[in-house]
């Protein structure tokens, strides 16, 4: 399209430009506006804000988080939440909490939970773990939704990184 624009412009002042005084620097004046005119139309890129977290769109779910942090002694302290969606509804969520060793992706501990949302439909998990050596770990999330005993929906969630 700015191609086309550019042509039929160009065709319209060639006529012009050879009939004005000065040729050359009418010529060159006209080349510096069309080169303005062309940036300005030009495609432009916006940057998405880093501090937000993009999700995926679940299917019975609003929001997930999955949270993980290391106290100073060495203790892992994990939480998983979620917001229930406001028109699809699960009757309890099986919950496994892995904490994982990032270096090798060696699991480290396993939690595994059944769950019901509260009245609200809000459902929260917090468990702790001694770690054994140092490192760098985070926890993986998965939460399998069931409504009326049938698997409806499966979640995998991973944390951010916390150095011990």
């Amino acid at each position: 399209m700015y191609s086309w624009i550019s042509m039929s412009l160009n065709r319209a002042l060639t006529g012009y430009i050879r009939k004005a005084r000065g040729e050359e620097v009418m010529k060159k004046k006209l080349t510096v506006l069309l080169m303005i005119c062309c940036l300005l139309m030009a495609p432009a890129t916006a940057w998405a804000d880093s501090s937000s977290t993009v999700q995926p769109r679940y299917t019975y779910v609003d929001v997930v988080h999955t949270i993980f942090g290391v106290t100073d002694s060495g203790v892992a302290c994990c939480y998983v939440s979620l917001n229930e969606d406001a028109v699809k509804t699960f009757t309890y969520s099986k919950l496994t909490v892995y904490i994982k060793k990032s270096s090798n992706d060696a699991t480290v501990k396993t939690f595994t939970v059944t769950k019901y949302p509260d009245a609200s439909g809000f459902f929260d998990w917090y468990g702790e773990y001694q770690l054994t050596a140092r490192g760098t770990y985070y926890i993986k999330a998965t939460n399998k939704l069931y409504k009326n005993g049938n698997l409806v929906e499966t979640i995998h969630t991973r944390s951010q990184n916390d150095t011990y």
